[in-house]
Parts: C-alpha cells; structure tokens; sequence
C-alpha cells in the first residue's frame, strides 16, 4: 500500500472581517481578515501485489475510511459498508499488479455526512 501523490484542493475561505481605512495623503486602504473553513484532501493509492505461485490467484482488497470519502477507482468498487470500500483482482502466476485508487475526504465546510461515496472513473481513452 504506497502513497503516490497528495494534494488539497476545492478551498473554501470564511470572511471574518472587512477594514477600510483612510488617509488624507496616501488614499484608501482594505484589509480582509479571512480563515480557512473547508478543503478536499486527496490522495493517490497503489496496491502492489505479486503472485509468487504457479496458478492465478483472487484477492479482494477491503480498506475503511473515516470521514465524508469520495473513493474514485477504476477496479469496479463496491461498498462493503458505509466506510469500506473492496475490490478485487486476479493476478496471473510469476506477475506482479498494481492497484490503483483516489481518495478525496472532505474537510471542514465541504464535509456533509460521515461515508464513502464510490466514483467508477472510466478508462483513459474514454474520459
């Protein structure tokens, strides 16, 4: 299970406050005092797995995720439960796979409801 690549997006800013400020020989002046009220953490996950055996084997992959999850994969998730997503392959014998997945959680504002949300993403030629 290694981590690819991180990064946060879809930020989202609360004004606390607007100043205006005046001055007879330099004109105006505007400060906004803001903070930071919601943001998507994303993340790119591998599943690297080797078949050391003479014959294919089936895996089935669970992971669980706290927090309000948008699970984006191309291996045909299901929900095992609210917070699980699985999936699985098949690895033929002597071959190595990797098993690639995003997982964006919600922070803050963007948060709505503790679950995971699958996303089937299409292929590349087809997006």
């Amino acid at each position: 299970w290694v981590l690819a690549k991180s990064w946060r997006d879809n930020i989202w800013f609360k004004r606390i406050g607007l100043d205006v400020y005046k001055s007879a020989t330099k004109g105006h002046r505007i400060e906004m005092r803001d903070e930071v009220a919601g943001w998507d953490d994303n993340a790119d996950w591998i599943e690297r797995i080797r078949n050391y055996r003479a014959r294919p084997i089936d895996v089935e992959i669970r992971r669980t995720f706290p927090g309000d999850i948008v699970f984006r994969s191309r291996l045909d998730p299901k929900l095992y439960d609210y917070r699980t997503p699985q999936f699985a392959a098949r690895i033929e014998p002597s071959q190595k796979k990797e098993l690639t997945y995003r997982v964006t959680t919600k922070q803050g504002y963007n948060k709505k409801q503790d679950k995971v949300t699958l996303v089937k993403q299409q292929d590349r030629g087809q997006e």
